[in-house]
Formats: structure tokens, C-alpha cells, sequence
């Protein structure tokens, strides 16, 4: 899959967020998250191991992984699915983390809208117990206070289009 203005957009951002620190002497952590939705609006969610809490597939960008790099392979890892389109709608800065082996890191999150893939739907990975399908309705009501993603929800809903490529390469979906 090859990169439009958007993707080379936010993989110039992350090369600077994640290799510079902010005048508070604080880290940025890029992150992605997929907002995945099937032909029915429904939003695939799923719960991981760790703390048993259903959440959008999301995870940390690696080094010299672009954003879209870093959402095709979480997505495969949590899901089984391969993205074959998706599209940048939202760059949010989450709350501030401690990091055992750094500073304190400021979240950069970089959310995606996933249409298009191929492959079965993995319910159950070595990071997951389960992954399963909700109308919005119901994914509000499964995150509860999982803040972040019901958000992330709320800006994938208020964005719904694919906006144009600016002509200049400039990042226009910053809130």
C-alpha cells in the first residue's frame, strides 16, 4: 500500500515528535490507534490480557515505523486482519505517562480510519482475549471511562469523510 500526502504528512511528524523532547524536558510517545468499521458502521473493538479492558487496536509506533507502518502492524497483531486502506483523521496529544526506562513521556496520538482489509477476524491473540464488533452505542458502553477511545470514537463520527491531501503537505486535522 503506498503513502498519500497524509501518511508522508504524519510520518515527517513522527520522525521529529520522536526524536525530540519538548522545552519541558518531557518525551513524546507516538501512538496509534485504528478505528476499524465494517460495512454496517459497527466498530471493532478488542479486549487485551493485560487488564482485561476492551479498546480500539492501538499501540506504540517503533522506530523508523511510520504511522501507517505502525497501525498495519498493530492491527494485524490484534486482529488478524490486513489493513489494505485506511486514512489519517486526528493527531491528539493524550496525558502525560511515566515511562520506566525514560522521562516522562507526552502522548502523541495518531488515529486512523480503517474501511478496507482482507483476511478473517483473529478473536483471540497472544495480546488479546477477544475481538468483536459494536455499533457505537454499544462500544460507548463496553469503554466506559476509557476516555481516550470513546474520543477518539467521537472525532472518527464528526470526521466521517477522507478529506482532500492539502496541496502544500501540511498536517490540517490537528485538535
Amino acid at each position: 500500500m503506498s503513502c498519500n500526502a497524509d501518511c508522508n504528512t504524519l510520518e515527517h511528524a513522527h520522525k521529529v515528535i520522536s526524536r525530540h523532547h519538548c522545552y519541558s524536558a518531557r518525551w513524546f510517545m507516538p501512538l496509534v490507534k485504528a478505528v476499524i468499521v465494517d460495512s454496517l458502521d459497527r466498530i471493532l473493538l478488542v479486549q487485551r490480557c493485560s487488564d482485561l479492558r476492551w479498546v480500539l487496536p492501538s499501540g506504540k509506533m517503533v522506530p523508523d515505523e511510520s504511522a501507517q507502518e505502525s497501525v498495519e502492524r498493530i492491527t494485524k497483531a490484534y486482529t488478524g486482519l490486513r489493513v489494505t486502506k485506511c486514512a489519517p483523521f486526528i493527531v491528539d496529544s493524550g496525558k502525560y505517562v511515566k515511562v520506566p526506562e525514560s522521562p516522562d513521556a507526552q502522548i502523541i496520538v495518531f488515529g486512523f480510519r480503517v474501511r478496507e482489509w482482507s483476511g478473517d477476524l483473529v478473536t483471540q491473540t497472544s495480546d488479546t482475549l477477544d475481538a468483536s464488533w459494536f455499533t457505537v452505542d454499544e462500544a460507548y458502553d463496553v469503554l466506559g471511562h476509557w476516555a481516550d477511545d470513546v474520543t477518539t470514537i467521537d472525532d472518527h463520527i464528526c470526521t466521517d469523510y477522507d478529506p482532500p491531501a492539502p496541496a502544500d503537505g501540511s498536517l490540517v486535522w490537528v485538535r
